[in-house]
């Protein structure tokens, strides 16, 4: 298994080396509430790219860590099509095991007779962005983000996300 870690750090450093970051902020998306986000372009062509990020639902205690990969088509002229698969861990920051709302923002009704801990999301993301500015420095971006699996529910719950960042 460390083998393996190692071969697979190996690549992904090989492959991004002098390629563009990304820093945006999203609310909705991914992530849970607002969140604030590093994204890397793996490749120049295709346009391959993951991003980490760090989540927090307005008014409660609940953080999450969206972590994606993603690629973009580019439509013409710096107008992108996103495509993407991700993982979201979703946790209260307290020790409270029900801060409230569930994991997908429906009262917890059920608080007493199950403990909540944390959540694990598998989502699926579609969405369009463009790189606009003088040196195609900034991103604007809307997402539908589409949850196919979740630690507690096991409906698929859509959702969207507008985000806006600087390129580096």
């Amino acid at each position: 298994m460390r083998t393996f870690l190692f071969i697979l750090v190996v690549v992904f450093t090989s492959k991004c080396f002098g390629q563009k970051n990304l820093v945006f902020a999203e609310l909705g998306g991914n992530a849970v509430g607002v969140s604030v986000n590093y994204e890397r372009q793996l490749t120049k062509i295709p346009m391959l790219g993951m991003r980490v990020g760090y989540g927090r639902f307005y008014q409660s205690e609940v953080v999450s860590i969206p972590v994606s990969v993603h690629y973009l088509y580019d439509i013409r002229n710096q107008n992108f099509v996103e495509l993407g698969l991700g993982y979201t861990w979703v946790a209260p920051r307290t020790h409270d095991p029900c801060p409230g709302l569930n994991f997908n923002f429906y009262p917890s009704s059920n608080c007493d007779k199950e403990e909540r801990n944390a959540d694990h999301k598998l989502l699926t993301t579609l969405g369009y962005r463009r790189h606009f500015g003088k040196k195609k420095q900034f991103m604007l971006k809307g997402i539908f983000t589409a949850q196919l699996k979740s630690s507690y529910d096991e409906r698929v719950i859509t959702s969207g996300g507008l985000g806006f960042g600087y390129r580096f």
